[in-house]
């Protein structure tokens, strides 16, 4: 085991929190997750490569500390943090394996042993998908250790508080968690006052639905952070554009369109003139006035 997490710290730079039961480890310098995931887990999915990274729990199951350092892993990666594979070689490989809760374990309580890892290339992991027991992760690509390696990254930062949270058993440090992924309490505030749907466009899929914040995570103190007023559930195009500053809302709740955006692109994105769908509050229009003056590209 001492050899994966050498591998982990020396040539990916992310330290595993504990190197006898953590099944992964987050970099947080290029804001990064790894994840260990075994070959024979690897499947055909969709039409895609996909692999095991999860399993539900057995009903009499104990609480893991492993379980529920990869649970946050996953919610990471499900946030948008880039994750990869790190593919690993049982020691005695099985064909189709019972599953239990633990991706590192064959039956219940026996742990599987690692005969090799692959340490040329890495598994790009995207989207996930739940298959009866089994929650899966698509293997979009594969790439080189060696790129990897003091990338200094551009890749999209997550506030450090959501960094410290993963690191925290408190309440209020999962509370924040899941308020940065919109996740949890945070979110279902949103969705109770906008009836389930997209604030805009009464869109009711909530799988395409983000629960974002108005004021930026960034920028916001923690009361802030978990206060549903300050919050708009948007289709995921709109909440992309909203964080960027190329939409916005008046205090009637009038879509604002930046000037950025031309008129092809406006169409594309069925961008016109149009309103929340209720009656905005006062801290609302408090939070929407900062970003109609810091983040909004007039």
């Amino acid at each position: 085991m001492a050899g994966i997490n050498r591998f982990f710290a020396d040539r990916l730079g992310a330290v595993v929190r504990n190197p006898r039961w953590s099944w992964g480890a987050y970099d947080s310098v290029n804001q990064r997750v790894f994840l260990r995931v075994w070959k024979d887990h690897i499947e055909t999915f969709q039409g895609q490569p996909a692999v095991s990274i999860f399993g539900k729990p057995r009903p009499d199951a104990r609480r893991s500390a492993a379980r529920e350092e990869r649970l946050k892993h996953i919610q990471m990666f499900e946030a948008g943090v880039p994750t990869f594979g790190v593919i690993c070689e049982a020691r005695v490989a099985e064909s189709n394996p019972p599953w239990s809760e633990a991706s590192f374990e064959t039956k219940p309580g026996i742990p599987r042993s690692i005969a090799s890892f692959d340490d040329h290339r890495l598994a790009v992991l995207s989207g996930t998908e739940w298959v009866g027991d089994r929650q899966y992760a698509f293997i979009s690509d594969y790439v080189a250790v060696d790129r990897m390696v003091d990338t200094g990254s551009g890749f999209p930062r997550l506030a450090d508080d959501l960094a410290q949270a993963l690191i925290q058993d408190e309440t209020d440090a999962d509370a924040l968690l899941k308020a940065r992924i919109g996740q949890g309490r945070f979110r279902d505030q949103l969705l109770e006052r906008w009836g389930g749907a997209c604030a805009l466009t009464g869109c009711k899929e909530l799988r395409a639905i983000r629960a974002g914040h108005i004021k930026p995570w960034k920028d916001s103190t923690n009361e802030e952070r978990l206060d549903p007023q300050n919050g708009i559930p948007l289709l995921a195009t709109l909440d992309a554009l909203f964080d960027c500053g190329l939409i916005s809302f008046d205090d009637g709740g009038g879509l604002m369109i930046s000037c950025e955006l031309g008129e092809s692109d406006r169409l594309q994105m069925g961008l016109s003139e149009s309103a929340l769908r209720q009656k905005l509050t006062r801290r609302q229009r408090g939070y929407l006035s900062y970003h109609r003056e810091i983040i909004y590209r007039a």
